[in-house]
C-alpha cells in the first residue's frame, strides 16, 4: 500500500492491489475534508476507486455527518 499525504500532514488518499472478481486491480481512497470533532481530526468525506482498464470506477462515497468515540455498542 502506498499512501499520500498534504503538506498538513493528512493523508489524502492510500492506493493498493485488492482482489476484484479473479484479478488483482488497482483501489484508492481518496480522504477529503478534514474537521476536527472532540479533538480528534478526522476526514469527513470519503471516496473509494477501482482503477480497471476500462476507466476509473467510483464506487462508494461517504459523508460523516456523525460520530461517536470510544463506543463499544454497535452503531443504530
Amino acid at each position: 500500500m502506498d499512501a499520500y499525504s498534504n503538506e498538513k500532514g493528512e493523508i489524502v488518499r492510500f492506493v493498493t492491489d485488492r482482489h476484484r472478481d479473479s484479478s488483482l486491480e488497482k483501489w484508492s481512497g481518496y480522504y477529503r475534508q478534514y474537521e476536527e470533532i472532540d479533538g480528534v481530526k478526522i476526514p469527513t468525506e470519503v471516496e473509494v476507486v477501482w482503477h480497471l482498464e476500462s476507466g476509473d470506477f467510483s464506487y462508494a462515497r461517504f459523508v460523516v455527518t456523525e460520530i461517536e468515540f470510544n463506543n463499544p455498542s454497535g452503531y443504530e
